[in-house]
């Protein structure tokens, strides 16, 4: 079922239960001031440049997410360093468009249900709490990013592929939105990307009945003993542990229709994406918290986004011909049944 169907088999049923067996899918990533403290000692004055040599060299991390490409983008120092396929919120539980910044990751979390998800999962969930196993879909990762509207959203890895999508000899076929919200990743690309974060961060704290093993795994990981995503896999099963950062990493969720690829004089080559939302042209306002600027320069769904990318891209063209091309655009998009998909628009 390709994802056009989907969305309007989802338009016309009102409940959408999901079953799915128990599966693993891996992908290839894409290509810590000095302290102001008087000093009582040669020995603490060492210490502070040490800890000032430490932030000022802290790397940046952001995650970036634009449900219309089912993608999650880690940028480092604002470079892309890798990457993975989500399943984005369904029609009628639509992720909305935010950003925050998060310094708690937990590992292996316990799960409670919300309202929304009971009834969600593939076997029989504890009224209370569901620790990490093969039949927990939240994986062994998370990060809460929001709650709002009696929804708990969250980033999370999930053992379960078919919740993700359909593949075929390792490439994804057909994408699904259809989670509650929440931004779900397959484990091992979530877990790999969280493991880059942790590894190039100051840790504030860790939390845990089973803190000491999850501190020596770190210590690994920061001496190059241990991959990725090994920090998470090889925690103690069964217990969770908080690990706190020094400094927040951001989370960042779009809405891209499009991508401009390349420009010459007479055509523009993009990349077009479902219009999971009915977004486009805007004719159904986009979920949102308050106080976020939809015309935010990283999405694009509306003409003012188009015309904007254009002057972005450096195509100087006069109003009738940007709206000739818009209308082009729009009706690609509009037709386009597949998850990302080439095109071209001429210019006269």
């Amino acid at each position: 079922m390709t994802i056009y169907k989907t969305k309007e088999k989802i338009k016309t049923i009102s409940k959408i239960s999901i079953f799915a067996l128990s599966a693993m899918f891996f992908l290839k990533p894409l290509n810590l001031e000095e302290k102001n403290i008087p000093q009582k000692n040669i020995q603490t004055k060492q210490i502070n440049i040490e800890d000032s040599t430490k932030k000022d060299t802290q790397k940046t991390y952001r995650f970036f997410i634009n449900l219309a490409s089912f993608t999650n983008i880690l940028e480092e120092n604002s470079k892309a360093i890798d990457s993975a396929i989500i399943c984005p919120g369904g029609y009628r539980k639509r992720t909305p468009l935010f950003e925050v910044q998060k310094n708690i990751i937990v590992i292996r979390p316990y799960f409670s249900p919300t309202p929304n998800e009971k009834g969600f999962k593939p076997s029989r969930p504890d009224p209370t709490t569901h620790p990490e196993n093969p039949t927990n879909p939240l994986g062994r990762i998370k990060i809460d990013l929001l709650n709002r509207w009696g929804m708990l959203i969250r980033m999370h890895g999930t053992s379960l592929v078919r919740s993700i999508g359909r593949f075929e000899n390792g490439v994804v076929v057909d994408y699904k939105f259809a989670s509650n919200g929440c931004i779900r990743n397959d484990n091992i690309s979530i877990e790999r990307m969280i493991g880059k974060v942790i590894k190039n961060s100051n840790i504030k704290r860790v939390s845990g009945a089973k803190k000491d093993s999850v501190l020596k795994l770190i210590e690994l990981l920061k001496n190059n003993k241990i991959k990725e995503h090994e920090v998470i896999e090889f925690s103690p099963k069964g217990y969770s542990a908080i690990v706190e950062l020094e400094t927040k990493i951001t989370i960042s969720i779009r809405y891209r229709l499009w991508e401009i690829i390349s420009a010459s004089e007479n055509k523009i080559i993009l990349k077009i994406f479902v219009d999971l939302y009915n977004y486009l042209d805007n004719k159904r306002e986009p979920r949102r918290l308050e106080n976020y600027d939809l015309n935010n320069i990283e999405n694009a769904y509306n003409f003012e986004h188009f015309a904007r990318d254009l002057k972005n891209s450096q195509i100087n063209l006069d109003s009738t011909k940007i709206k000739k091309l818009w209308q082009e655009l729009k009706n690609k998009i509009e037709k386009n049944k597949e998850p990302k998909k080439i095109i071209q628009l001429n210019i006269d």
